[in-house]
Formats: C-alpha cells, sequence, structure tokens
C-alpha cells in the first residue's frame, strides 16, 4: 500500500491487492510489529477492464462511462460525480442524484417524492420478481412465506419469459429491466434459473432490450464455487439472507429437523468472488441484545452493506423494545465513528430515511407494488410484488402470464397511497403527532394484509421502530453533518 494513502482513493485496488478497508496505518502497525499481511486482507483484483461493465464492487471511484451501467449498487462517489442516473438508476442507494431525474426511470423503490407523479406515459425501469419455485430447503420459524411444492415448469418459465419480454413493453415504457430471482428458495431450480438468464439475455439483444439486470436473494445453502463463479461472470447480483455469526444465524435458520444451516453456506468462498455483498439479516427479540457484535463481525469480513430488518411480527414488548433501543444507539454510534473517519458505512434503518430529510410528512404511492414491481410466482401468478407472491392469497392474484392482467385489480393496486393507512387503533398511535411522520411509508402493505387482514391498518411493531428509528437516524445524520448538508443549514 502507498505509505502517502490514506486510503486508495483512487481505485481501491492497490499493487498488493489489499482491500480498501485497510488503512496505511494498520499496515504499517504489522510492518513494524514484523507481522505478515492476513489473508483475509486480500482481494482479488478486476481480470477485465472496468470501463466496459463497473460490476467490480470495489470500484468506487470507477471514470468514464457509468452512464450506460451503474450494474455497481455500491459506486456511491462515482454516481454523484457523473450527473448521469436520469440513463439507468439502477443503484437504489443513490438517493441524491436520483431526486432530481428520476422522472425518468423509477427503478428505486425508495425514491417516492417522483413516483408520485407517475403516469403510465412515463419511462421507467420496472423489477419482476421470479419464483422459479415456492419450495425453500429451508424452515425460519420467523419466515412469512409460504413453502408450497410447485416448482415452475418450462411452459411456465417460456410463457412468463415472452410475457415479460414482448408483452409488457406494450403496456409501459420501459428504460430498465430488472430480473429478481426469488422463493422459496430460487437456487432449487438452478437449471430453470440457468435457463432464465440466457433466454432473456438473448430475447433483449433480438429487441434491443439493452439495460437488464439479474439479481438473486438467497440462503446460500445450496451454492458452490460453480454457481458463485457461474453467478459473477453472469452479473447476477446477489443478495445473501445470513443473520449473523453462526450461533446467531443458528438459532432460527434451520432445516425441518432443526439443524442449523450455516454450515451449508460456502460463505468465504461467496466472498472471494462477492466481496462486500448485500446481506440481509433479520433481527428478533432474542438476537438483537447480541447483534452489535453480528456486525462487528460483519465488518471484519469486509461486509459493509447489511441491510437489516427487524421480524415485525415477533413479539417486541418493553423488555425486547428496551434492547433494541441499546442496540440501534450503539449503531447510531459506530455509523457516526466511521463515518468521521471516512471509512465505508451503510445502515439501512439511516439510509431509508436520507431522502425524506426535510418533508413533513410522507403522501402518495407507498411503495411500487404494481408499477415498479411485479411477481411471478411458480404457477405463472402475478402479484404486485414479492411478498405477497410469498403468500399466495388467491384474492390478491392479479392476472397471470398465459392471460395477462386484470385490469381493475391492478389499477386498484396502482392507485394505492399512504393517506389510506393508519395504525391500529388499538395500538394508541397517531400519524399526526408521530415524530416519524416525516419518513414513514406505512411499512409493508403485503406484511399489514398477512397480518392484520387489511393493508391500511399499520403493524403496531413498524410504529415502534419507526419512532425509535426517527430520532436515531436524526442524531446520527447531525453528528456527521449529513444533516446540516441536505437541508442546506448554515
Amino acid at each position: 500500500m502507498n505509505k502517502e494513502c490514506e486510503k486508495c482513493e483512487k481505485c481501491y485496488v492497490c499493487e498488493s491487492g489489499v482491500s480498501p478497508d485497510i488503512t496505511a496505518e494498520q499496515m504499517k502497525e504489522l510492518q513494524e510489529k514484523g507481522l505478515e499481511i492476513p489473508s483475509s486482507w486480500f482481494i482479488e483484483k478486476p481480470k477485465d477492464g472496468c470501463d466496459s461493465c463497473f460490476s467490480c464492487e470495489k470500484c468506487f471511484t470507477a471514470e468514464g462511462s457509468c452512464d450506460s451501467c451503474f450494474s455497481c449498487e455500491k459506486c456511491f462517489e462515482s454516481q454523484e460525480k457523473q450527473g448521469v442516473c436520469d440513463s439507468c438508476f439502477s443503484c437504489e442507494k443513490c438517493f441524491e442524484s436520483q431526486e432530481e431525474k428520476c422522472e425518468n426511470c423509477f427503478s428505486c423503490e425508495k425514491c417516492f417524492q417522483s413516483q408520485e407523479s407517475d403516469t403510465s406515459e412515463q419511462p421507467r425501469s420496472v423489477t419482476y420478481f421470479f419464483f422459479p419455485t415456492n419450495e425453500c430447503n429451508l424452515r425460519c420459524d420467523y419466515c412469512y412465506a409460504e413453502k408450497t411444492p410447485p416448482v415452475m415448469d418450462k411452459k411456465t418459465v417460456d410463457s412468463a419469459i415472452d410475457f415479460i419480454m414482448y408483452e409488457e413493453p406494450k403496456r409501459i415504457k420501459r428504460n430498465g429491466l430488472s430480473i429478481q430471482f426469488f422463493g422459496g428458495e430460487p437456487t432449487i431450480q438452478w437449471d430453470m434459473l440457468v435457463y432464465i438468464v440466457e433466454q432473456i439475455r438473448k430475447i433483449g439483444q433480438e429487441t434491443n432490450q439493452k439495460n437488464i439486470r439479474f439479481g438473486m436473494t438467497t440462503n446460500g445453502t445450496l451454492l458452490n464455487e460453480d454457481r458463485i463463479s457461474w453467478m459473477k461472470k453472469n452479473k447476477i447480483m446477489p443478495l445473501l439472507s445470513v443473520d449473523g455469526r453462526k450461533e446467531t444465524h443458528n438459532k432460527h435458520r434451520v432445516y425441518a429437523n432443526g439443524k442449523g444451516s450455516w454450515d451449508d453456506i460456502p460463505f468465504d468462498t461467496f466472498l472471494k468472488y462477492f466481496p462486500n455483498p448485500e446481506i440481509r439479516p433479520t433481527i428478533l427479540p432474542d438476537t438483537v441484545g447480541d447483534w452489535i457484535e453480528d456486525l462487528k463481525w460483519f465488518h471484519s469480513k469486509g461486509c459493509y452493506t447489511v441491510a437489516t430488518e427487524v421480524a415485525y411480527e415477533a413479539d417486541w414488548d418493553d423488555e425486547a423494545m428496551q434492547k433494541a433501543f441499546k442496540t440501534y444507539s450503539q449503531m447510531a454510534m459506530i455509523y457516526v465513528d466511521l463515518k468521521k473517519k471516512g471509512q465505508k458505512c451503510w445502515m439501512k434503518f439511516i439510509e431509508d430515511g436520507k431522502g425524506f430529510l426535510g418533508k413533513k410528512k410522507q403522501t402518495g404511492h407507498v411503495c411500487g407494488i404494481a408499477r415498479n414491481s411485479v411477481a411471478i410466482d411458480a404457477k405463472g401468478d402475478l402479484y404486485a410484488c414479492q411478498r405477497y407472491a410469498s403468500f399466495r392469497n388467491p384474492v390478491l392474484i392479479l392476472g397471470n402470464v398465459f392471460d395477462g392482467w386484470d385490469e381493475v385489480k391492478l389499477r386498484q393496486t396502482n392507485n394505492f397511497k399512504r393517506e389510506m393507512m393508519s395504525p391500529d387503533p388499538k395500538s394508541g398511535f397517531d400519524c399526526e403527532t408521530c415524530p416519524a411522520l416525516w419518513r414513514c411509508r406505512g411499512g409493508c402493505n403485503a406484511m399489514n394484509f398477512q397480518c392484520n387482514g387489511d393493508r391500511r391498518i399499520i403493524l403496531e411493531n413498524h410504529c415502534k421502530f419507526q419512532r425509535l428509528w426517527a430520532m436515531l437516524a436524526l442524531m446520527a445524520l447531525s453528528a456527521t453533518g449529513e444533516l446540516h448538508d441536505k437541508l442546506g443549514a448554515k
């Protein structure tokens, strides 16, 4: 590492191939002690020219042609400087630049302000959640999904591909297309998954649909190096469902026989091909007290994009919420400390509110359901999003890939807005007096429906956490100066 550099700010791949997370001070300390550099500090150098794809997640300061790709969801700095997100917006985290030009895309489900003015005439990027199967090889005890045997057969797959590639462009103007494999566990249908990617890429070339991105949410237990290598080669951006260290993960992410699943996840091999992937842990009352140690462990592995979420359906009583307050307060302090040191840090409960700073309250469309997201389950039925497809209530089906949309149901779903939502009257919460009103979108309306039988009734635990996160996020952003920068304060 160049001793003059505090960090490798120009490329993040130094001559020694050391991770950008390692500072010059750490290197110097090892040298003074005469110790060898740990193997975990090394990263694999990109083999191909970054100018043609930017698929390397370490290539933060990419220069040149990001306007034609932005496939790297972690590429914050370069995106903000380039000012060309209007042709893609594939990065769901790029709030600042999106706010100015989102009318050309809408691919970011968090960019609600611009979505409110959406019409069918505006081009957008649409995410299609593909369910190769609704079955899963795990039985995580907090999972909301219905585990059912159906797998998507070839006839349904081909019809789904035709629906996405030929029929949907007739309905909406798209300037981007994202295919996200979901489930169930999508890797159960690995050969079919490979077929889908190949066919969509082939049709995309034939029909001049170039801006196509692929992703996958997976528990990782059925992956091996060959499969991970294929994902890397084909730019299948992963979201890995891992709850923390082995002892935390194995508490809830288990097989039907109760055996923990951690040992079956090739985690280090995964990081070899996808450094700093997006990790999706679920926090529960019995794990929230230990979460800081889990977070530190993820950071030690080079995983800084840890999109934590809580299991809102769990019993978050007063004792559990006290533990949650302590844990999230510590997380906020870690965020402040890393930001002040100029190190990478991304925490979902803070990032979720950044785009809404300066707002009095949230109005308009709550998310991209049936507008910017579509889910296709294993039977070929169409749903508004992946969670709706996961519990497969027949009343929520909006059509199928063989016959198309039910236009009446589709229109009703498209018109669902924040103003229609309110807390459960039994909870005692009131939106108009809530300190989180500026950032709260009412929670996942699919979760509201599944738990309360009505998408308009906000889950009580969602209200509890939004209040907590609003306070801590404002504190953290104020301490780092981001709040003042955003609001133009002097």
